[in-house]
């Protein structure tokens, strides 16, 4: 059923980051949870050899459930950019269970977090505003949210206005990193790790 559902989210216009206060923040990264939470970049390269095939960009967000974004360059994401859903989640760490969707310069941008784990298809930067909506309305009907966000115009009950930028202002700022660029700090570790042993 989730590939349904990634397939379907995945047939709708999307874009891969947003402007706030000057800063380009990725979004629309894929989520998946991290084992190896000492060497994450390990998790990376293997996911880009067999998840996200081709992803060459990673995050991590730490917390009680970890999690690895991978995101590929060739879509438009750029090493060093911001990551929307880490500062999300962090200034939003009140609600393990959170559904949103704020409006951005470049669409609208849906957030879906449940039990501390984005979704896999939880990060979403919509270009258009129907599919955004689409995609919470179908979400929505999930019960024990603890917070629900959605544009004011939407008129939709028990939800609360906030701006993206009022969000960020209190979240980590954790950034993409390559993950080819790890190679020699992967080795060390690997040496280190054998003299230990």
């Amino acid at each position: 059923e989730s590939q349904d559902l990634t397939a379907s989210i995945n047939s709708k216009e999307w874009a891969s980051s947003f402007t706030v206060d000057g800063v380009s923040y990725a979004a629309s990264v894929f989520w998946e949870s991290l084992q190896n939470i000492d060497a994450p970049f390990l998790d990376a390269k293997e996911a880009a050899e067999n998840v996200l095939v081709g992803a060459d960009l990673f995050c991590v967000k730490h917390g009680k459930s970890p999690q690895l974004g991978l995101a590929t360059s060739s879509q438009g994401f750029k090493k060093g950019m911001s990551v929307a859903a880490i500062s999300a989640a962090t200034s939003l760490s009140d609600a393990s269970s959170l559904l949103a969707v704020f409006k951005v310069d470049s669409g609208y941008w849906y957030l879906c977090i449940r039990n501390d784990v984005i979704l896999s298809d939880g990060d979403v930067l919509f270009v258009k505003e129907e599919d955004a909506k689409e995609q919470f309305m179908s979400m929505l009907s999930v019960p024990d949210w603890n917070k629900k966000i959605a544009p004011e115009e939407w008129g939709i009950d028990d939800t609360e206005q906030r701006t993206v930028s009022d969000v960020f202002a209190n979240g980590l700022d954790s950034k993409l990193e390559k993950i080819n660029a790890l190679r020699g700090a992967e080795l060390l570790i690997v040496v280190v790790l054998s003299i230990a042993a």
